[in-house]
């Protein structure tokens, strides 16, 4: 199931983000899932400390 967000995020770091999705074949939608699902999948209640310093 999804839900729709509406999030306040800085305007430079939107377009990178689109453009490294884009370079992926992922939509920034698919990027974000795909970062979330890693930091709580490692640990749920700790997320994932490789991930920390993103």
């Amino acid at each position: 199931m999804t839900i729709k967000l509406t999030w306040q995020l800085n305007k430079s770091v939107i377009e990178k983000a689109k453009k490294y999705a884009k370079g992926n074949n992922q939509s920034l939608s698919q990027l974000i899932d795909s970062y979330l699902e890693k930091i709580i999948s490692a640990n749920p209640e700790l997320g994932d400390p490789g991930l920390d310093s993103i």
